[in-house]
């Protein structure tokens, strides 16, 4: 055993080594062959997911340039996602954030909810530990409900970082108002 190396003991020993380390190197280069599929895969992927994201933030911004705007949850949450992710993401998504933002908050009465969030809304206020928090002129517009609408965001700035939370608007048949802030499942923030 000279220099480290070891010999054979036999010529059909040698064959199988060959053999398993050969097996090895096409094994190796099948890994590297999946592993840049999947590499190239993933990069498509990532592209898809830029251009449908692109699309719904144009969408969501043609949609608040109308007059008599509905939004869902979901629109509501991409836009506050934006927003939250404002100081650590790309100019494409401050610009989008920034924008949907003024958007809404032009519109003189909020934007209108569709029936899917009202009808969240009404039953999260209806509820006894968040009744117990509201004021008896905020329970009257309740108990008279007319319609839900989204003022804007609130910025809970806590001297370290933005943390946006959309700000609703509850209208009563009597067109009274109350503005509040979800503050957990058992507590709501009355802000106007």
């Amino acid at each position: 055993m000279a220099g480290g190396f070891r010999s054979f003991k036999s010529e059909k020993q040698r064959k199988k080594v060959m053999a398993i380390l050969a097996q090895r190197i096409d094994g190796g280069k099948l890994l590297n062959e999946q592993i840049q599929s999947k590499s190239d895969l993933h990069q498509g992927q990532q592209t898809v997911n830029i251009v449908v994201t692109k699309k719904r933030r144009m969408a969501v911004l043609e949609k608040l340039k109308q007059s008599d705007v509905i939004m869902s949850d979901d629109e509501i949450q991409h836009i506050t996602n934006s927003l939250n992710r404002m100081e650590f993401s790309n100019e494409d998504n401050k610009e989008f954030a920034q924008e949907a933002k003024r958007l809404v908050e032009e519109h003189p009465r909020g934007v209108m909810l569709d029936e899917e969030l009202t009808q969240k809304g009404l039953e999260f206020l209806t509820r006894p530990a968040i009744q117990k928090k509201l004021g008896e002129s905020d329970k009257a517009i309740v108990e008279n409900f007319k319609e839900f609408h989204l003022a804007g965001w609130y910025d809970d700035f806590n001297g370290f970082r933005h943390f946006f939370q959309p700000q609703w608007i509850v209208f009563g048949n009597n067109d009274q108002t109350f503005e509040y802030l979800f503050a957990g499942s058992r507590d709501v923030r009355i802000v106007g």
